[in-house]
């Protein structure tokens, strides 16, 4: 699976979950690279090496379940990291 990094499949599967209405029609004809490319872009300070902008996971795998899914997941990881910085005795 593709790292996640910007402008992916992944943020507008969140977008479809929280805001659906702001998610622009035909999105998934939206041109797509790799994280790869996105990393060396901004390494390069080059926006042509990735002129979309975009990197990780494929627009077609974007849906609101996934979002949902993803919501989900991150809401049980923030919770978790906050019990452990409550209970941290240090």
């Amino acid at each position: 699976m593709p790292a996640s990094t910007h402008a992916d499949g992944r943020e507008v599967s969140l977008m479809l979950h929280y805001h659906p209405a702001m998610v622009r029609p035909g999105y998934r004809q939206l041109p797509e690279a790799p994280s790869s490319r996105f990393f060396e872009a901004v390494a390069a300070d080059d926006r042509s090496k990735n002129p979309g902008g975009t990197g990780g996971l494929p627009f077609d795998k974007a849906s609101e379940s996934v979002g949902k899914i993803i919501a989900q997941y991150r809401t049980r990881q923030i919770g978790d990291a906050i019990k452990l910085a409550l209970t941290d005795k240090r």
